[in-house]
């Protein structure tokens, strides 16, 4: 295993600059991304947006510890016997002000059992489950 040493103050800052793990997510051969998600992260967030998925508040609470959060909870989708929050909602706080739409040839209805059509509306996760594609 090799270790780098800075020793002098420019050779600090070269390392600083250069060798920062943000600037080094595309390849310079072919110019794709270096870094991506794979199967564990992958697998969770797939999960975590499947229909039946619920977090209870202290859950909710440890997960929202982890983004820039600023203070309001979205309502629970379920209120009784105790408030549950979807993995959607959870996943809509972090999203972007985005709008996407992917909808699978095969169905024509939104509300399709299998949860196949990806819908984002202002950032909210409307309807779908997360894959690689």
């Amino acid at each position: 295993m090799n270790m780098h040493v800075p020793q002098s103050m420019e050779t600090k800052a070269e390392v600083k600059e250069i060798m920062a793990v943000p600037k080094q997510v595309v390849a310079p051969k072919d110019n794709k991304p270096v870094m991506g998600i794979f199967q564990d992260a992958l697998l969770g967030v797939s999960i975590f947006t499947l229909r039946d998925t619920f977090v209870e508040l202290d859950m909710m609470m440890n997960l929202l510890m982890w983004i820039n959060f600023d203070g309001t909870l979205p309502p629970p989708a379920i209120l009784k016997p105790r408030p549950l929050w979807t993995g959607k909602q959870i996943l809509s706080l972090i999203i972007p002000a985005i709008n996407y739409c992917k909808k699978d040839d095969s169905f024509e209805d939104w509300a399709c059992p299998k949860d196949k059509h990806v819908l984002i509306k202002n950032g909210e996760l409307i309807c779908g489950t997360t894959k690689k594609q």
